[in-house]
């Protein structure tokens, strides 16, 4: 499929944002959703700075962030996504939190969870030092949160931006995710790297992570009382400590991931392409 493509250098790009009314105009774009505003309605919105230049910074900024129709003027896609990088405190913030204890224990000792952030998230255990969840979090996603509730925002932003990475889409640029490498690590269980050639973002996902989610292990936990769709990723890990995971063959790659609960077994096989091609579940 041919598409059609208008790019911007990017270090055009970067100058083109150095400027405080530039970013001043796009904010302002950006409070008043897609209503397109006026030559005259946006420069009031920016404070009523010299016509001359205004107009000269908003004629920058029809390179590539703005873009005017018969109604006015509104946001490109492209100015949208600065917008909301800088909300998100991406660009410009660089907060620390303390670690905190959370209501949930290691998997590994059994010893309680802390959370902190340090430009990115980590939950890790408070005694052996375990480190059961680390990822990029916007910064925004402290403000007016308790500890428990940065945990669970967090659990849940890394859980869904690994399910992207495992689907084959990038979390970051929506580029094509690959799987790069098959792990055989001697601690923790095989794992695959996922990453994306474009952004290059990166996902190491254990093996249990690829069948959590399907319909058959879903299903099998439920009728035993355990919700695994709502379960925070180190409770999982906890749950998964009994599961038989075993690399069948390197070429090609194929595995196989047995869950149980009370008598009942229920295994899965995954191809090359990480893909269940089997599923068998038996009563002993």
């Amino acid at each position: 499929m041919k598409t059609d493509e208008v790019s911007a250098d990017p270090e055009r790009a970067f100058w083109l944002l150095s400027d405080e009314t530039r970013i001043a105009i796009l904010r302002a774009l950006w409070e008043v959703s897609n209503d397109p505003l006026s030559f005259t309605e946006l420069r009031e919105r920016v404070g009523n700075p010299n016509s001359g230049q205004f107009n000269y910074h908003l004629g920058k900024l029809r390179e590539h962030f703005v873009s005017k129709g018969e109604a006015g003027y509104t946001l490109t896609q492209a100015g949208r996504e600065v917008v909301r990088a800088v909300l998100a405190g991406s660009l410009t913030d660089q907060p620390y939190m303390d670690a905190e204890p959370i209501d949930s224990h290691c998997p590994d000792c059994g010893a309680p969870l802390i959370v902190r952030y340090d430009e990115y998230g980590i939950v890790e255990c408070s005694e052996c030092e375990n480190t059961v969840m680390w990822n990029e979090f916007p910064p925004a996603a402290l403000a007016g949160r308790r500890p428990e509730e940065v945990a669970e925002a967090f659990d849940k932003w890394t859980r869904n931006r690994f399910h992207l990475a495992m689907d084959g889409i990038c979390p970051n640029c929506a580029c094509e995710m690959a799987v790069e490498s098959f792990d055989h690590p001697e601690e923790g269980g095989p794992a695959t790297n996922h990453r994306c050639r474009n952004c290059k973002y990166e996902a190491r996902v254990p093996l249990f992570g690829h069948v959590i989610r399907h319909p058959a292990v879903v299903s099998f936990f439920y009728q035993y009382g355990i919700d695994i769709v709502n379960l925070p990723y180190w409770e999982l890990r906890t749950l998964a400590r009994d599961f038989d995971e075993i690399v069948l063959t390197d070429a090609p790659w194929a595995a196989s991931v047995t869950v149980t609960a009370d008598d009942a077994c229920l295994r899965l096989t995954l191809n090359e392409r990480l893909e269940i091609t089997n599923v068998e579940t038996s009563v002993d």
